[in-house]
């Protein structure tokens, strides 16, 4: 604010990395509180919008038109007052110009005639209303206004790049901080061509943890929040039909922590397989800690000196393809994929996604060392390989 220069900022990261929970908590916990008082945030979250490109733009401007209206007015909805101030710029051309005489003669009739124009100017052109509430934010009110375009990357790459075209664009009414989260992949196809290459902004990347660090960072928050709420009691009866009490949910946070964070292979295969998407590794880890493998019986004594549960590989496997139930049920089953499985409507042999795998583990063990290129296949080829298997 101090430079009077607006600036955009790109928080690069997968799907799933937290780049939504990193700006939440960038501005509620990390931003020292004189900074934060001076900082407007005003965010569109693209995941509420319907999606259509035709209309994205107009959608995200209607949004930010409405949240920044909550920043700079006094009560839920802006006053006479406000609005007058919001225009200011009209009022003296109206009544100093076309409206003069009115505004002379009977000044009442020319603020009823001057509130039509103004609301006729917000809902008809909603763009150039944003404008001036960003230049009221930051000259009358002395705010940073911070637009934050969220869930972008859920979108088609159209949509990302005229969203990020229209965050440029508001730099003229006034000195802003644009944060566009997106994917690697995303900027990697924008760079080449589209408003990412005509405009400066500043990259950041987001890394995502490894499955190990996000589950033991979520047990020491729930023992943190036990230390300071009663414990509570929880009865439930066993397969083998005796009850177990635990005495404290701390014992469950102690269970978790010992299926997953003690054991580095459970873990990594929860990163590897959930393609290190914080939410479908949390998901997975949740499918195998809920499985009928995982005796709930075993998972106790574990915590009080027993065997481990999860030491088993063969065993985490079953708890990972069955989930909550006790054989795979694919209908249920967003991860895992029986390959055997044939559709009725293209008879073909239960062979052939095998067939594509091994074939696929052929190409990578002939690989030179160092080689990329020799490690991928086009696409066509590996069809026409298939065809002709299928023939």
């Amino acid at each position: 604010m101090v430079s009077q220069r607006s600036e955009t900022v790109l928080l690069i990261g997968n799907k799933g990395s937290g780049k939504s929970t990193f700006i939440d908590r960038f501005f509620e916990h990390i931003l020292p509180t004189a900074i934060r008082k001076k900082c407007l945030l005003a965010r569109v979250d693209l995941a509420e919008s319907t999606g259509s490109t035709v209309s994205a733009v107009d959608w995200c401007i209607v949004q930010l038109r409405n949240v920044l209206e909550r920043g700079i007015c006094a009560g839920p909805v802006p006053s006479y007052e406000e609005l007058q101030g919001i225009f200011f710029g009209e009022y003296q051309r109206m009544s100093q110009g076309p409206f003069k005489h009115l505004y002379e003669s009977d000044k009442l009739r020319f603020k009823v005639e001057f509130g039509q124009h103004i609301e006729n100017r917000r809902e008809t052109k909603p763009d150039e209303y944003v404008r001036l509430l960003l230049a009221r934010a930051a000259s009358d009110h002395g705010l940073l206004p911070c637009l934050v375009f969220d869930n972008t990357d859920q979108f088609p790459l159209e949509i990302q790049d005229k969203v990020y075209q229209l965050a440029h664009s508001l730099e003229s009414a006034a000195p802003i901080f644009n944060i566009v989260p997106i994917t690697d992949r995303s900027i990697w196809r924008m760079s080449k061509a589209g408003a990412l290459q005509s405009y400066t902004s500043r990259s950041f990347y987001l890394p995502v943890p490894d499955a190990k660090e996000i589950i033991s960072r979520r047990v020491s928050f729930i023992k943190k929040k036990l230390d300071t709420e009663k414990s509570s009691s929880e009865a439930y009866f066993s397969r083998r039909g005796f009850r177990v009490r635990i005495n404290d949910i701390r014992v469950m946070a102690d269970a978790v922590e010992k299926v997953f964070i003690e054991n580095d292979y459970v873990t990594g295969l929860i990163g590897r397989l959930g393609n290190f998407d914080i939410r479908r590794m949390l998901k997975l880890a949740e499918r195998i800690f809920v499985s009928p493998e995982l005796k709930v019986d075993d998972i106790i004594k574990s915590r009080f000196g027993g065997p481990n549960v999860t030491s088993d590989r063969l065993r985490t496997h079953r708890a990972l393809i069955k989930g909550e139930y006790d054989r795979l049920s694919e209908a249920e089953n967003d991860f895992i994929t029986n390959i055997f499985v044939t559709d009725q409507s293209k008879p073909g042999s239960p062979l052939l996604a095998y067939y594509c795998l091994w074939m696929l583990r052929q190409k990578l063990n002939a690989a030179k060392i160092g080689a990329s290129d020799d490690r991928h296949w086009h696409r066509g080829s590996v069809r026409l390989l298939r065809s002709m298997w299928c023939a």
